[in-house]
Parts: C-alpha cells; structure tokens; sequence
C-alpha cells in the first residue's frame, strides 16, 4: 500500500513471471482492436496493459486485492514507467526503439534502470549529508513504532474521519490499517518516514500526490543502536539514498505536470 515508487523497485521480476507478460504478447497483431484507457503524451496505454500488470501484482503479493483503488494506483504507477522510458529515449539511452516483445520488458527494465543512474549522477554533487541528519538518523534508529494508517483521495472522507478521532478514538480508528512494529530502516514509504517522529496519540493528516493520509502512532519503544561511529558509513548511504529518491520523485512530478495524460473513462 504504502511502497512509494514502486514503480521503479518492482520492475526486476523474477524469470517465471516473464511468461504472464509473454503469454498476452501473442495476440499484439490486433492490438489496434484493444481498448485503449489512457494516453501518455500520445502513447496509448491499454485495457490489458493494466490487467497484465494487476495479474503480476496478484502473483507478487497473494494477499493484494483488486479494487478500483488499487487499479488506480497501478495505473498511474503504468503512467510514470511510461513518461521514465520516454525521457530515457529522448537521452539517448537506447539504440533502438522496437525491440521483439519476449524481452521487451527487461528491455524496459533495463532503460529505467540505466535513466535513475543518469539522474543519480546528475544529481551527484547537490547531494551532501550533514552531520545533524547522521544524528538526527541515529536518533531514528532508537525507536520501534507501531503505526494506524487510514488513507483516500476524498478530502471530505479524510476530514470527517480525522474529526471522529478527536471525538472517539476508538471509532474513528475502526478502518485503520496497523502497520508495525517497525524500525526506521524497515520503512521504505515516504509518507511514514515523514511521519516516523510524531508524537504518540496525535494524529496527523499527510498528502501525498494525490493520495490523503491520516497517520497516527500509537506506540513507540526504545531499541539499543550500535554506537553512532560503527553505524555512520551506513547511515550516510542511507541518507544519500533517500535524498536520491526524493530529487527523482520531485522530478516525476515535474514531467507528470508537463506531460499530456488523458485518463479515459471506463
């Protein structure tokens, strides 16, 4: 639920799952037949595109479910693969464009890996860690927090529950999602990273592109962290990491602002 951008972590599948993309590749002669539900500066994205990728999903995880959701988050996740590999062809980064569809998707793969490899290095020098975010991470890393995370698109659905915490707390956590114990480094979503820090008991409202937050923590436990000198290497990799990330997230943004995306009706 919370795995943001994950998009780019999710594309190095392993072997077996190449034959869910192979086996709709067979019928592309007709692919001028097949329902289009978006474009991407023009690209046509397509019904099955988003069933393919919702299949593999399934496959991944055995206990996602399917819902309109879920299928709106793959979507825009298809979306931001598709304006990563446009900008990796505009950079030069492939020789040629039409590739047989056996291997197409490592292709992909491939082409998005070696574009956040060209960002990262472009980025290269604007990236630095202080020695306050060493200590302030260190801090972090002294802590087990146990999270309740409720989350929508529906700013009036997110008020109205938000309201019903401060009335009865019970109540309005009723369809909230638990997610913990867990230790900094064990958080990869950026919206509870953002969140790691806040005080127990206080709930909090957090947006994230389009998706609304209300995220509470309702415990936090003191852990015993190795000495700040054995863990620094570390903890700077880790930093620099999360800043990368956030530089390319920033930049997506960017080219989603600027691109032509048409979300057909379904």
């Amino acid at each position: 639920m919370f795995e943001f951008f994950k998009f780019y972590k999710g594309f190095l599948f392993l072997a077996f799952l190449l034959f869910l993309f192979t086996a709709g590749c067979g019928n592309q002669g007709s692919v001028g037949k097949e329902k289009v539900i978006a474009y991407v500066n023009n690209e046509p994205i397509y019904e099955s595109d988003l069933k393919r990728s919702l299949e593999i999903k399934s496959h991944i995880n055995p206990t996602f479910q399917n819902s309109p959701e879920s299928s709106s988050d793959e979507l825009n996740a298809i979306i931001d693969k598709k304006l990563l590999i446009q900008e990796a062809v505009e950079k030069g980064l492939v020789r040629e464009e039409k590739f047989v569809n056996t291997i197409k998707t490592f292709w992909e793969q491939t082409l998005i890996r070696d574009l956040i490899v060209s960002k990262k290095k472009e980025a290269k020098d604007s990236v630095f860690v202080t020695e306050e975010e060493i200590e302030k991470y260190y801090g972090d890393l002294s802590w087990r927090v146990i999270f309740k995370v409720f989350k929508s698109r529906d700013e009036d659905q997110i008020n109205s529950i938000y309201n019903k915490i401060k009335t009865n707390i019970e109540i309005g956590l009723q369809d909230f999602e638990t997610i913990g114990p867990v230790g900094y480094e064990d958080v990869n979503s950026q919206v509870l990273l953002k969140a790691f820090d806040l005080a127990v008991g206080k709930p909090q409202i957090i947006k994230e592109a389009s998706d609304l937050y209300i995220i509470m923590v309702i415990s936090r436990d003191k852990v015993v962290s190795d000495p700040i000198e054995e863990l620094r290497p570390r903890i700077e990799k880790r930093i620099i990491a999360l800043k990368e990330q956030q530089l390319l997230d920033d930049w997506l943004k960017v080219k989603r602002e600027k691109a032509k995306i048409n979300i057909l009706e379904q």
